[in-house]
């Protein structure tokens, strides 16, 4: 005879502070994403720079490029008005070329694998045949500022780790490119200790990773210099 197993408590203090933690580091997490995507943007969109220096932009971050252009069409793809409290980037990133996206965001709160089912059954319906042409589909691709580089976009955002990554390396670039005077560059110092804080608990107090220490350090040096 078999024994029988206890299911896992999920009403525990413990569980529920893993919970608080999590959900904070998420959002630092979806806050980056959101600031790397508006950034590439600016860099696409820039007289100097343009559609070429996404790929740089992306290599001096430390981004892989495909994730640099799925952070810049999800930005491109939402006004700062069309973004909803209620979704996390993923969500937004899911929806990014529905019509409605604004709308569907802002309906409810969904899961990720509800959204992921809605756009599916959406795609479903438009790959019916209705007499069009082979280039009538237009795909998950990006589009350079003038249409001529268009960069595959893959179906799946970046995990939990990559957005984390990317998005203190993304506030890291910016602390360093801020001049030392700055309005808030201390603040995006504490924001950035803040994160990694968040990240390590989420993680079950894990000691840190090497970006993550780098980026505490660079924090601390600017925090330093302000009390010096």
């Amino acid at each position: 005879m078999s024994e029988t197993t206890t299911p896992p408590d999920y009403t525990t203090a413990t569980w529920k502070g893993w919970i608080r933690t999590g959900q904070s580091a998420q959002r630092a997490i979806d806050k980056g994403a959101w600031k790397i995507g508006d950034l590439a943007v600016q860099v696409q969109e820039h007289q100097e720079y343009g559609e070429a220096a996404v790929t740089q932009f992306a290599a001096d971050l430390g981004i892989a490029r495909s994730s640099m252009y799925q952070y810049l069409q999800t930005s491109k793809a939402y006004a700062e008005s069309g973004r909803s409290d209620r979704n996390g980037w993923s969500v937004h990133f899911l929806f990014r070329n529905e019509v409605d996206r604004a709308e569907l965001v802002a309906a409810k709160k969904w899961s990720y694998r509800d959204a992921q089912a809605e756009v599916k059954a959406r795609k479903g319906k438009s790959d019916a045949p209705t007499g069009g042409g082979e280039g009538d589909s237009a795909g998950d691709t990006a589009e350079g500022s003038e249409g001529a580089s268009v960069q595959p976009i893959t179906s799946e955002p970046p995990t939990a780790v990559q957005l984390a990554d990317n998005a203190l390396a993304a506030l890291v670039a910016l602390l360093n490119a801020l001049p030392e005077d700055a309005p808030g560059r201390d603040a995006l110092a504490e924001q950035i200790e803040a994160t990694v804080t968040a990240i390590r608990e989420a993680r079950g107090g894990r000691l840190l990773k090497p970006s993550e220490a780098d980026a505490v350090s660079v924090a601390r040096r600017v925090r330093t210099r302000k009390t010096a």
